[in-house]
């Protein structure tokens, strides 16, 4: 008779570690070049699309709406005043024949792009300021949000994969009251915060089935996975982040 007694709460550490090096790492791997690395057979045979705005008025306020079924959405920004957004697509030739050629939309200040399968990179101007709504059914989403960004809120949802935040101290918030908020029901999420000068911060992390680990520099914890800095109730602007995995795990540093 085996005494073998199942840890779920390692299992889940596992599973969010293999999710988060294998997705966020591996197919979010993209730096500078045009290509994804995917090794899946469906995506073997791929067509490269390129949709780019320099509207002649920048708007205030910028929207980006992404909803990917399978695949991965990469954000990032960069100093160009006059650049709405360039959104680099690699798409399987056997989802454009069942579905059709990819398409963005823009308008009122909203970019749209719904589509089935892709592997996204999506770069951000720094002349107006970004809220996001980012959903992945199967994949990864990583944002980068440096100095070249205007962020308010941010919305992602990987619903079996990895997800990826990073934020510079340099960035710039927009609005007094600003929400990231980071949700997948099976894989991992990683995050690495520096809080820019005068906002509060407050960071909560929970999982169903898994482990957090969180690493809190200016920080306290106030009660169990939640961490606020000294200034949160006080301060004019604040950043509230969220982050859940239900069977997953969180790992995040704060700074």
């Amino acid at each position: 008779m085996s005494n073998y007694e199942r840890n779920n709460t390692m299992v889940a550490c596992i599973i969010a570690v293999i999710v988060i090096g294998a997705i966020v790492v591996g197919a979010l791997a993209w730096f500078g070049t045009a290509h994804w690395n995917w090794t899946g057979t469906n995506w073997q045979d791929t067509t490269e699309f390129t949709f780019e705005r320099e509207p002649t008025t920048m708007p205030e306020l910028t929207t980006v709406n992404i909803s990917i079924d399978a695949g991965a959405v990469r954000v990032m920004f960069v100093e160009d005043n006059a650049l709405l957004y360039r959104i680099d697509m690699e798409v399987p030739n056997n989802t454009i024949q069942q579905y059709g050629l990819p398409t963005v939309d823009y308008a009122s200040g909203f970019i749209t792009l719904d589509y089935p399968a892709a592997a996204v990179n999506v770069t951000l101007g720094s002349g107006s300021n970004y809220t996001m709504d980012l959903n992945v059914a199967s994949g990864g989403c990583q944002v980068a949000i440096n100095e070249y960004a205007h962020i308010g809120n941010v919305d992602i949802t990987a619903t079996t994969g990895g997800i990826e935040l990073t934020l510079s101290d340099d960035a710039i918030l927009y609005g007094d009251d600003v929400h990231f908020v980071a949700e997948t029901t099976t894989g991992g999420i990683q995050m690495n915060v520096a809080l820019p000068n005068s906002v509060g911060g407050r960071f909560t992390a929970s999982t169903t089935i898994g482990g957090v680990d969180i690493v809190a520099n200016g920080w306290s914890g106030v009660d169990g996975n939640i961490y606020e800095t000294s200034d949160y109730n006080s301060a004019s602007q604040t950043l509230t982040i969220s982050a859940t995995a239900t069977m997953g795990g969180v790992q995040a540093t704060l700074s």
